[in-house]
């Protein structure tokens, strides 16, 4: 149950922008909780009670209702998403996983790990877990929001991919950059997280590909003709190998 209560905050809660918002969701889980799943959220979710008045009523208790996979070490593909209930375990693992990141990482990163930065990394991380997961992170510059993406991709695996803007940087290298993308992900199987920052929109066409991308996975007519073959030619085998396509046709 209380992770239904913390499912509905990140599918519904971490859309809304404002406190009078956050909490109307609060308390409309909270009557959801006891019409329909019989149960008191204040008794569900005693440990949330920090000033111990038998009630969570404020949005920094409720704030401690947190999912995720920080609790496995780096590096192990099999990552159970469970309950964290301990801060301080919680803020011993981040702190593990950043050092684990700068011990590996050519650009190591001096961030602060504090609370509001966890819960990011973990809601970063849990996006990073579904399908075709993608998300907008929105902050001034410099609160580690590139950051914060980089360590959740790395502590799932997952590669991160951003575009270099120069001067002379236009629509062709653009599509460079994303036929690039697409053979890292679609040709080689490499789970990728591309990192776009509002800075890299140079031109207000690269969003109409984004666009497409979030939506259908590619974009339409961006490899011609002999791109298409060489893409055809690496995936075969692999498709005949998962019985997608055996009789090899594009």
């Amino acid at each position: 149950m209380r992770l239904w209560c913390h499912e509905i905050t990140r599918v519904f809660g971490d859309r809304l922008i404002n406190n009078q918002d956050a909490m109307w969701l609060i308390e409309t889980v909270k009557e959801c909780t006891r019409a329909d799943l019989g149960q008191q959220f204040d008794s569900l979710c005693r440990h949330l009670d920090t000033d111990k008045n038998g009630k969570v009523e404020t949005l920094d208790e409720y704030r401690g209702l947190l999912f995720g996979d920080i609790f496995t070490p780096y590096g192990v593909p099999d990552r159970p998403y469970q309950e964290i209930m301990d801060k301080n375990k919680l803020n011993e693992a981040a702190e593990k996983i950043l050092k684990e990141y700068n011990r590996y990482s050519e650009v190591p990163m001096n961030l602060v790990l504090f609370s509001f930065a966890i819960e990011h990394l973990l809601r970063i991380g849990r996006i990073l877990k579904q399908p075709g997961g993608h998300a907008m992170l929105i902050g001034v510059g410099g609160s580690g929001r590139q950051s914060l993406t980089k360590l959740a991709s790395k502590t799932a695996e997952i590669e991160t991919y951003q575009i270099e803007i120069k001067k002379t940087y236009g629509m062709n290298e653009f599509r460079e950059d994303i036929k690039k993308l697409m053979r890292i992900v679609g040709v080689k199987g490499k789970m990728t997280s591309f990192i776009v920052t509002d800075n890299s929109i140079k031109e207000e066409s690269f969003l109409e590909d984004i666009n497409n991308i979030l939506n259908t996975g590619e974009v339409p007519n961006i490899f011609n003709v002999e791109e298409r073959a060489e893409v055809m030619d690496a995936l075969r085998p692999v498709a005949k190998d998962q019985d997608r396509c055996p009789d090899g046709s594009p």
